[in-house]
């Protein structure tokens, strides 16, 4: 804070009445004494140095001393330095512009104090705001680097003041978030505003840490454009939404070996008994055995569909070939099903190292894919393409529909699951239109090393 701040704030010994007070009555004595040594008694320019004392009381101690120097510097300019020979009316005079002068100082002298006791009260709360807020705040420029940051965003980083203020916002954002995080900035450029959106943060110790984006551009005195952003740390929410959703998947798989193992191998038995029964009773001639064949029609056909229903809670499960095996099964069935032209190709230069939730995460965003392939964009042809590199597992599912619309419906969840089941297995998802029309989706996820 700046020396005037201080003195119109009244700090330290300025906040007590007698020292501004007496510090009034020295200060006109300071003047009476200038003026005595500058030029001589009814010499004219009786108020030469009172105007100046005045002002300054007025800044320095307040609106009260202020008056009381006004009147303390009429009066010795009154009784010592007016001259006698001038006549009452030039007297009237001096003094009322003098008075009016004064007055004037004193109030403006007092608004000043008001707005800038104000303006440190605000500045005050804003501040301990800034420093005490459990979320990270940040200024940064527009070439991306930062310029100023509270304590919450430095230790997100893991990095020293210092240290931060040398980087550019690339060597923190984890590479698979550069592309949204331009596309932020020039929402930014355009409407002033950015977010919410989230991204991946790479600390100083190379662990990565998930956060939660949103802010402003502003320009500043200067001239520059800079974002402020609020940051919040995600890795609580995202543990409860991954243990969630992992809960949710062993629930289903569960339902689904119980399914297969428990009702689906008593069904086969019926379906097994009924058949036996039914060859005893044709050969001994009986009309019953056309009933009874019926009936182990019926429960081969209640396997089938107590396999499919296994199948479809937890599909990686039960697939042989694991993921390539039941995105396979999911192509055929979109033939055999719905006529559709679907193919899948499998195209692995190294083996899928992805744990099971993982696995089950991709199963289940190609399946929501070419729901709403089939569903809302009216596709006539699916293409599901599975690479297998050694760093990365790439999942890409095209169609020939009608297109994904500009605007989703606020009420559509297919969107939203995807984008979930993305980030939980902190994977990168883009979902657009194709070239020739049609919409491509694409997951990237990284192989443990």
């Amino acid at each position: 804070m700046g020396l005037l701040d201080k003195i119109l704030t009244r700090e330290g010994l300025l906040g007590r009445s007698w020292i501004r007070y007496s510090g009034a009555v020295a200060l006109v004595g300071a003047a009476l004494a200038v003026r005595s040594l500058l030029l001589p008694a009814n010499g004219g320019f009786a108020f030469i140095t009172f105007y100046p004392t005045v002002i300054a009381v007025a800044l320095v101690f307040g609106a009260g001393p202020g008056v009381l120097a006004s009147v303390l510097s009429a009066l010795c300019a009154a009784f010592l330095f007016l001259s006698p020979f001038r006549s009452h009316a030039g007297q009237a005079a001096s003094f009322g512009f003098f008075f009016v002068t004064c007055g004037l100082t004193t109030f403006v002298a007092h608004r000043l104090r008001k707005s800038v006791v104000r303006l440190r009260a605000s500045e005050l709360k804003f501040r301990t705001l800034y420093e005490t807020s459990n979320v990270g705040i940040v200024l940064t420029d527009v070439d991306r680097r930062y310029v100023e940051f509270n304590e919450t965003f430095r230790r997100l980083t893991g990095y020293s003041a210092d240290e931060l203020r040398e980087l550019e916002y690339r060597r923190l954002t984890d590479p698979k978030d550069w592309a949204e995080t331009d596309a932020q900035f020039e929402l930014a450029a355009r409407t002033g505003q950015f977010g919410p959106y989230e991204k991946e943060y790479v600390r100083k110790d190379g662990s990565r840490i998930p956060l939660r984006f949103n802010g402003a551009m502003f320009t500043a005195d200067d001239g520059q454009k800079y974002l402020w952003s609020i940051v919040d740390d995600i890795s609580e929410r995202r543990r409860l939404e991954r243990a969630l959703l992992n809960s949710a998947s062993a629930e289903q798989q569960k339902l689904g070996r119980d399914l297969h193992d428990g009702l689906g191998q008593e069904l086969a038995g019926i379906s097994l008994l009924a058949s036996a029964i039914a060859s005893s009773i044709r050969k001994a001639g009986r009309p019953e055995a056309a009933e009874l064949e019926n009936l182990a029609s019926v429960s081969a056909q209640a396997v089938a569909n107590c396999r499919a229903l296994a199948h479809g809670l937890s599909p990686v499960t039960f697939a042989n070939g694991g993921l390539r095996e039941a995105l396979m099964e999911m192509v055929g069935l979109l033939r055999d099903s719905f006529g559709l032209d679907a193919r899948c190709e499998v195209l692995e230069s190294a083996p899928i190292r992805l744990l099971p939730d993982a696995l089950d995460n991709l199963y289940r965003i190609s399946q929501e894919a070419v729901a709403n392939a089939r569903r809302h964009g009216h596709a006539q042809s699916i293409t599901i393409t599975l690479e297998s590199e050694t760093a990365v597992v790439r999942l890409t599912i095209e169609d020939d529909g009608s297109g994904i619309p500009q605007s989703p419906p606020a009420t559509g969840m297919g969107l939203k699951i995807m984008q979930f089941r993305a980030a939980t297995m902190g994977a990168r998802l883009s979902i657009g239109p194709k070239e020739n029309g049609g919409t491509r989706v694409s997951v990237e996820c990284i192989q443990a090393q």
